[in-house]
């Protein structure tokens, strides 16, 4: 792993998990069905796969698997969340929160900035927006801005930009089309490939060091070391959980498998609401007791999360022919798969934030949802 994108990975995680807050704090699982627009002309809409096509709104809000925006025009702000987002043909008066694995965006003015966090990247040609800032993996752009700022392991650059532009990449390419009108500066391993036809009056390029062989392999031991150590100690939890609480390992499964927006929805709520209400009932002298109460089952919940979603993973996984597989083999296994999981560059820490929802969602079910028998539930968790 190179020293750049060793530097980038805290930044380019952070600003995913600050991206996946802001759009799962949005009132869109409070949605009583799969989309809905309020009195005031906010769109609010989740669910697995949906596409608002044609759409005219004040703020759309969404979270889910693929979401797309298609022909629609809104008057502010748009925030997503979710695996695959597309934004295509469609205005927006205001500027784009966007995090996700995949992110397209297309044929589209927006009046505000672009902010882009997850593994791909897209911005196309048609494209017009005042800035863009964009974190992840693989970054296209090819739009018009008055300023970008890129943090990636590698970047194609291709579009317009009437003002500066910044990247810090593993690679970086500039496209036939190019055009820059400030200052560009580069901080990469290699110095940028930059094609003839490029417009770039004021170029400044920094090299950052290549890690030795040495160094990479060090590095590679100790994320080993790591996820064996806490492999160990989260799978003794997971154990424990699988012992005294089977029941709720196989009914957070079901109930995933079921509604997977409203888990990671309310799981999303619970992880920013419970410490905010906490912390107002604990300045009431009245609402001490409740403040307490709410402060320590967000702990133990969060202290448990990982060893929780692990070890129902591999309940999960207890199919075909892993049918046969004991059951506390399948939580170690499901226990190792997240916490190597949660090590991979840029992913990790969306699998980590993933794995906490899920244990809020549930925990949010347990309280106000309704509980299925225990023969719905086995019926269910085999099929």
């Amino acid at each position: 792993m190179s020293n750049t994108r060793r530097k980038n990975r805290p930044i380019i995680s952070f600003l995913i998990l600050a991206l996946m807050i802001i759009c799962s704090t949005m009132p869109v699982s409070a949605a009583s069905s799969d989309s809905e627009m309020d009195s005031a002309g906010n769109y609010f809409f989740s669910g697995d796969s949906l596409n608002v096509n044609g759409g005219l709104f004040f703020g759309g809000y969404g979270a889910g698997r693929d979401l797309t925006i298609n022909n629609s025009e809104s008057q502010d702000s748009v925030a997503l969340s979710g695996m695959n987002l597309e934004v295509s043909d469609s205005k927006i008066g205001g500027s784009a929160y966007l995090a996700g694995n995949s992110i397209k965006i297309s044929k589209s003015t927006l009046k505000g900035n672009i902010f882009a966090a997850g593994n791909l990247i897209s911005v196309d040609s048609q494209t017009t927006g005042n800035s863009l800032m964009a974190a992840g993996n693989h970054v296209s752009f090819a739009g018009n801005t008055k300023a970008v700022k890129i943090y990636a392991d590698t970047v194609t650059f291709d579009g317009k930009v009437d003002g500066d532009v910044f990247i810090e990449a593993g690679s970086v390419e500039l496209g036939e089309n190019a055009e820059i009108t400030g200052a560009l500066k580069v901080r990469s391993e290699e110095e940028p490939v930059i094609a003839k036809s490029a417009k770039v009056k004021n170029l400044e390029y920094e090299q950052t060091n290549i890690e030795d062989e040495d160094d990479r392999d060090d590095e590679i031991a100790d994320e080993v070391k790591s996820a064996l150590y806490w492999s160990v100690a989260m799978g003794i939890l997971g154990l424990l959980i699988y012992a005294f609480g089977r029941r709720s390992l196989e009914q957070a499964a079901v109930h995933t498998r079921e509604h997977p927006g409203k888990t990671f929805g309310f799981g999303a709520l619970a992880m920013i609401l419970i410490p905010i209400v906490s912390v107002i009932c604990l300045i009431t002298f009245v609402g001490i007791p409740a403040g307490l109460v709410g402060i320590i089952g967000y702990l133990l919940i969060f202290a448990v999360s990982q060893a929780f979603a692990g070890a129902s993973l591999g309940l999960f996984l207890r199919k075909g022919i892993l049918r046969k597989v004991p059951g506390f083999l399948m939580v170690v296994i499901g226990v190792i798969i997240l916490e190597f999981a949660k090590r991979l560059p840029y992913a990790g820490i969306v699998i980590f934030f993933a794995a906490a929802l899920y244990a809020f969602g549930y925990a949010v079910f347990v309280v106000f949802g309704r509980e299925k028998s225990d023969e719905d539930i086995i019926t269910e968790a085999e099929a």
